[in-house]
């Protein structure tokens, strides 16, 4: 069988996020991969005719690595127009693959209104429960005895693009990492913990290394998930990571601000809420104020996740392309 993967990074990065993944895929099946940010001709101002052209010789499933369909909704009309079996990694899909029962209900019971009324817009049209989505890649990644560090997860929020997008003014660079790192300092002082940063992926490499030069930083996906599993409590303003911290069965605590445009006080908000998390303000200065927090955070009882080790993402997977393909 033959599968299409489309993706907006190329193919080193990909592979680098799911080694092994990838290696027992292009094991079993004939990969064509095809990069939909390449500056190439083939996929320059004719991109929408050539992929016309490559889907209408080549029907069989497409994994797409996408962050947001919005963006490339003529795809959507040619995997309709052709009955195109679909998987995604990130976005709205035919198939969520997860091991987390929020981000299954989350997606279940999402809803939209219009004209007042909420409806239920179902993404996928069917749920795969997993062991963790990184579980081939990591479980073989052992733990340390002593987690002395802990983790913030960025959202490259000074320079972060959809803000922009969407007309909002950015936080003013040096303000924020001011008081981030004053409340790095005050963790460090309080607990002796070392600060690993979980980069944003879109974070521009220059501006990542130079914004936190005296911090640990972790680019790739095995040293995130490495760090993520290993360390004493998460801190996060908001992102989709959090479902891997909650995997990891770690202690989350957000930092946000009244400093912060609406449009992150707003996703702020909605993480607070949807996951019950206790808040830090970016700008607390207070040592008590924020050990209290930390402390009774780290001692919430969390439950532990049990996989069971007989059965393999991969073969899951395996399953569902080849059901997908038989039913197009």
């Amino acid at each position: 069988m033959k599968i299409t993967i489309l993706s907006e990074d190329n193919k080193i990065k990909l592979h680098n996020y799911y080694p092994s993944f990838f290696k027992k895929l292009e094991t079993k099946y004939k990969i064509n991969f095809i990069n939909i940010k390449s500056d190439k001709k083939f996929l320059g101002s004719n991109k929408f005719l050539y992929l016309y052209k490559y889907f209408r010789k080549n029907r069989f499933p497409v994994i797409l690595n996408i962050t947001e369909t919005n963006r490339y909704f003529y795809l959507l009309l040619i995997f309709k127009h052709f009955n195109i079996p679909i998987i995604y990694f990130h976005a709205h899909q035919n198939i969520l693959f997860s091991s987390n029962h929020d981000e299954i209900n989350y997606w279940k019971n999402k809803k939209k209104k219009f004209l007042g009324i909420n409806l239920v817009t179902k993404k996928f049209k069917n749920y795969v429960k997993i062991k963790d989505k990184s579980f081939d890649e990591i479980n073989k990644v052992s733990r340390v005895k002593k987690n002395n560090f802990f983790c913030f997860i960025d959202i490259a929020l000074p320079y972060h693009e959809d803000q922009i997008r969407f007309g909002y003014k950015l936080i003013n660079k040096n303000y924020y990492f001011q008081n981030l790192f004053n409340i790095f300092n005050i963790i460090q002082k309080l607990y002796k913990l070392d600060t690993h940063i979980i980069a944003h992926p879109s974070y521009n490499i220059k501006n990542l290394n130079n914004d936190y030069k005296n911090y640990s930083i972790k680019e790739t996906f095995l040293k995130k998930n490495k760090s993520l599993m290993n360390c004493k409590f998460v801190l996060i303003h908001h992102s989709s990571a959090i479902f891997k911290a909650i995997n990891f069965n770690k202690p989350i605590i957000q930092i946000t601000s009244k400093k912060f445009n609406d449009f992150i006080k707003n996703y702020d908000f909605f993480f607070r809420k949807k996951f019950n998390l206790d808040k830090i303000y970016l700008e607390e200065k207070s040592e008590d104020k924020i050990k209290k927090v930390i402390n009774q955070n780290l001692k919430k009882k969390v439950q532990k996740i049990r996989y069971d080790l007989d059965f393999d993402n991969f073969e899951i997977f395996c399953n569902n392309i080849k059901i997908l393909n038989y039913e197009k």
